[in-house]
């Protein structure tokens, strides 16, 4: 299975700028360590399953509930300042600080659904 990439004619996603070598060469590259990061995703998805059972044990065996309520808020905290403080929309001043918001980057690997 192999990267479909839309080539634009205006370089919007910066794929023009490359030659068709160094595209065959990512092309290849992909090809070729796409097994290795599949064995990678399948551990890790395995090892998070086991952390989320480690900590599920943890919170019915060993904390109270004002503690799992901190853990929560603090949680929750957590996710506010990681969607709505660290990944800013495009339009923010401070984008070249930030990842930006998943799925928004320089090259586009599918069209547009518009």
């Amino acid at each position: 299975m192999y990267i479909s990439v839309y080539l634009a004619t205006s370089c919007v996603d910066n794929l023009c700028r490359y030659t068709s070598e160094e595209l065959d060469r990512v092309q290849f590259a992909y090809s070729w360590s796409l097994p290795y990061i599949r064995l990678l995703v399948v551990a890790l998805t395995l090892l998070t399953l086991l952390w989320e059972l480690m900590l599920l044990a943890t919170i019915f065996y060993f904390h109270n509930m004002p503690q799992k309520l901190t853990g929560a808020a603090f949680a929750a905290i957590g996710w506010f300042l990681a969607y709505r403080v660290w990944y800013l929309p495009s339009t923010s001043k401070l984008t070249m600080w930030t990842p930006g918001l998943p799925g928004c980057g320089l090259i586009r690997y599918q069209k547009d659904s518009s």
